[in-house]
């Protein structure tokens, strides 16, 4: 556990009793160590770049292997002060747009090649928005075709047609700008599709 932002993170030990945690922020920490038929194991103020032993004594707690950690206060790389955003690097004279109809770049939005992650405790050289790029454009079209008919002078009979999207146009949302070196990131891509495809419906109504 971590003592001064209470993060915790658990984890189960390999066949050969090996654990190991990633991606730690400099803090002090708190390591728990729990398994059926011994009695549990803590100890506290740790730094996070260590190896722990742990010998475990014969008891009769229940336990899996639970890490707390404490940051301490220091700035984490790439974070900034009021809540602000990384921004990532762009290189020099790149060309960003993707040519190409929307459906065969949905996967690619934007060169994504262009973007590199700053160096830890510097800002990144892209602007807050990108003045090259744009989103999808918006296409949509929408048809009605209605009859009314006098029955008498006060009561009108009326039948109404009415189609949305009729061309079946897809409208995408906007691409992923959250940069991330994960291998699961979705970077430039578009994940999401804003409108329907074209329904149909008809009414009928009696005014009176």
């Amino acid at each position: 556990m971590n003592t001064g932002t209470t993060e915790r993170r658990a984890m189960d030990t390999s066949a050969e009793g090996g654990y190991r945690f990633v991606n730690l922020i400099p803090g002090t920490y708190r390591l728990q160590v729990e398994k059926s038929g011994f009695k549990r194991y803590t100890r506290d103020q740790m730094e996070a770049a260590v190896r722990i032993d742990v010998a475990m004594q014969v008891g009769d707690m229940a336990q899996p292997v639970v890490m707390e950690a404490t940051a301490a206060l220091t700035a984490s790389p790439n974070s900034f002060i009021f809540g602000g955003g990384l921004r990532p690097n762009v290189a020099s004279g790149c060309k960003k747009e993707v040519p190409g109809s929307a459906q065969s770049k949905y996967l690619q939005w934007f060169n994504t090649a262009c973007f590199s992650f700053p160096a830890a405790y510097t800002c990144g050289s892209e602007s807050r928005t990108d003045p090259q790029l744009r989103g999808p454009g918006i296409a949509n079209y929408d048809f009605a075709l209605y009859k009314k008919n006098a029955i008498t002078e006060r009561y009108n009979f009326e039948i109404r047609a009415e189609t949305f999207n009729p061309f079946n146009r897809v409208q995408f949302g906007t691409p992923n700008t959250v940069f991330t070196t994960a291998s699961t990131s979705t970077f430039g891509q578009i994940t999401t599709q804003l409108n329907q495809p074209h329904p149909i419906q008809v009414a009928m109504r009696l005014r009176f």
